[in-house]
């Protein structure tokens, strides 16, 4: 929340000095909010982590013609994580299994045959 305060702040001194926040400085900006220089800085300074009360909030938001959300912003949407996939139901996983089984077993019987070994059929279960 400092963060977006600080640069809510930086964007007006940006906005009052034509495009150069270095020709509205912190003194000038700090004056017209009714602040000491030291402690505008430390509005300005998103590192420091001391926010101002609501109705001071409020109090630069008038003096700088914003609303107090505009200083804030809206919270952004956070993007919900994708659900995860649907785990295949018991039937698909046997079926699967069943697929899997048959196809090694007619490998081993090619192999046997191309390698001339005898055929060993695995007994059903």
């Amino acid at each position: 929340m400092k963060q977006r305060l600080a640069a809510a702040l930086l964007a007006q001194r940006v906005e009052r000095g034509g495009g150069d926040a270095r020709r509205f400085p912190q003194p000038a900006m700090a004056q017209l909010l009714g602040y000491s220089l030291r402690q505008y800085q430390r509005l300005e300074d998103p590192d420091d982590p001391n926010l101002p009360t609501w109705n001071n909030i409020e109090a630069i938001s008038a003096k700088l013609n914003l609303n107090a959300s505009a200083i804030f912003g809206e919270d952004e949407p956070v993007e919900e994580p994708p659900a995860p996939a649907t785990p295949p139901s018991d039937d698909l996983l046997f079926q699967k299994v069943e697929a899997l089984e048959t196809a090694v077993e007619a490998l081993r019987t090619e192999i046997r045959e191309a390698l001339g070994l005898p055929s060993t059929r695995r007994a059903a279960s």
